[in-house]
């Protein structure tokens, strides 16, 4: 019997050690997937997952991965371009294959769960919108109180009809108001901005957002009736998507936080341009001047125009005798002009009666049908858009008191929308809100018009249709 000194015995064992992890190494690499040059398409899936962003350009296409990405030219794998540092994720799975049933309830059947494409951070959109080349695809939820947002997430959200048909052109944005579901400051914060940049007040809308982050496009969402919901859904996102597409694509570094205000048409269209910095400053002296230029005409025409008027009112005063202009009557006339706008203080003595007939008046000239609810204690009004047979919104009027209007009208009517299958619900008032009432309205994804708010949606209605809107108050 051979016996071992011990020193020989260690490094034996040394040995065995090392040669079990070399073999370890040996066999992860072999088993980690792999398709090279000359791969298709679907052996790059099969192999990595489904991507995390997709575009193409003539018969070259890149597929994203978090490792890195894929070029294909012609349908197969030119080169491969993954970090060797960047950690290797669990692959994605296939959508799916597109089916006329609804995907939810496949999956409930299945014990499956569907594809979700959707993040909830704009970051994480706009890189991935980025990468792609695309646009960000955001939808604005009531998840938990909503009931068209909840038929949208159960019917369209996660469809492989929807899903495949769009996740190569558009990066996908959930953002949800729930009334009940807990939320992170964080997430809370960058929805109300993008709400309020997107001016956003019906659940469920679709807006496209450039990759820079403007809002561009709106997406017209269709009612409870006519042929499948899905099937008009993709048909009206598809629509925008052709539009969009005979544009020129969007230009401009991603923003680091929440979008700017929504951009004119002539910016959307054209874009800023870019060229040399000797060639900027150029244009932006030029552009200086020719302000400057404006400005000085403006001016000196406004100067003119001042002078003249001032001439005009002394020579009328003398053969008006001096009489002194006699104050406008509180109620409010026909032939009112819009330089007659009434003040807070008479917005706040009309009556309940008065200002829901302001109110009611207001939103025929926006374009609604109006009709009163008698009966309602929590909901005056309810608006229908054009083409619809069920109330879109709700509103709720009250008249100024001698404090704040606080959260009470806000519960109330948000409960009435929730029996009544409303989307969306206004509260009106002649006065304020206190903060209570605005808390509430932002947890319920309520909107609310005060006093001030009332008279600026009064200031940009037409010269025609203002008179008649006042005039309704004083009936």
């Amino acid at each position: 019997m051979v016996r071992l000194q011990p020193s020989t015995l260690r490094a034996l064992l040394r040995s065995i050690c090392f040669a079990g992890a070399l073999l370890a190494c040996v066999r992860a690499a072999d088993t980690r997937p792999v398709a090279g040059p000359g791969a298709s398409k679907d052996e790059v899936i099969k192999a990595y997952g489904w991507p995390t962003g997709q575009s193409q350009l003539g018969a070259k296409e890149i597929l994203n991965y978090p490792q890195g990405s894929v070029t294909l030219a012609n349908g197969k794998v030119e080169r491969v371009d993954f970090s060797p540092n960047q950690p290797w994720p669990t692959p994605r799975p296939r959508p799916g294959a597109p089916s006329p049933n609804s995907a939810s309830v496949d999956a409930k059947k299945s014990g499956e769960k569907a594809f979700d494409p959707w993040t909830v951070s704009l970051p994480d959109a706009v890189n991935q919108a980025a990468k792609q080349h695309g646009r960000i695809l955001a939808v604005f939820l009531g998840s938990d109180w909503s009931p068209p947002s909840q038929r949208f997430l159960a019917e369209v959200a996660t469809h492989p009809d929807f899903v495949n048909a769009f996740v190569g052109d558009f990066a996908f944005l959930k953002l949800d108001f729930p009334s009940r579901l807990a939320q992170t400051a964080e997430s809370k914060k960058q929805n109300e901005e993008l709400r309020a940049s997107c001016g956003v007040t019906t659940y469920p809308a679709l807006i496209v957002i450039s990759p820079h982050g403007e809002p561009i496009a709106v997406v017209d969402l269709p009612g409870e009736t006519g042929e499948s919901y899905r099937a008009q859904v993709i048909a009206a996102v598809t629509e925008v998507r052709t539009l969009l597409k005979q544009r020129p694509a969007d230009v401009g570094p991603p923003p680091i936080s929440a979008p700017a205000t929504a951009p004119t048409a002539a910016k959307d269209s054209a874009g800023p341009t870019r060229g040399p910095a000797g060639a900027n400053r150029e244009g932006l002296v030029s552009n200086l001047y020719a302000s400057a230029g404006w400005a000085l005409m403006v001016g000196l025409g406004s100067g003119v125009a001042l002078a003249i008027a001032l001439v005009w009112w002394v020579w009328r005063s003398r053969f008006d005798g001096g009489s002194e202009l006699t104050e406008r009557p509180v109620s409010f006339q026909p032939a009112i002009r819009l330089r007659d706008l009434p003040s807070l203080t008479e917005l706040q003595a009309l009556p309940t009666s008065a200002l829901r007939q302001l109110a009611a008046a207001l939103f025929e000239a926006n374009g609604y049908t109006v009709a009163v609810r008698a009966n309602d204690p929590d909901a005056d009004l309810e608006l229908r858009r054009r083409g619809h047979t069920k109330a879109n919104v709700l509103v709720c009027c009250r008249p100024a008191g001698v404090s704040p209007i606080g959260a009470k009208p806000v519960r109330e009517l948000f409960g009435t929308l929730v029996a009544a299958g409303v989307e969306a619900g206004w509260v009106v008032t002649s006065g304020k809100f206190a903060p209570e009432a605005q808390s509430a309205a932002s947890e319920r994804g309520l909107e609310l018009i005060d006093g001030e708010g009332l008279i600026e949606r009064l200031r940009q209605l037409p010269t025609d249709d203002l008179g008649p809107v006042l005039a309704k108050a004083g009936a």
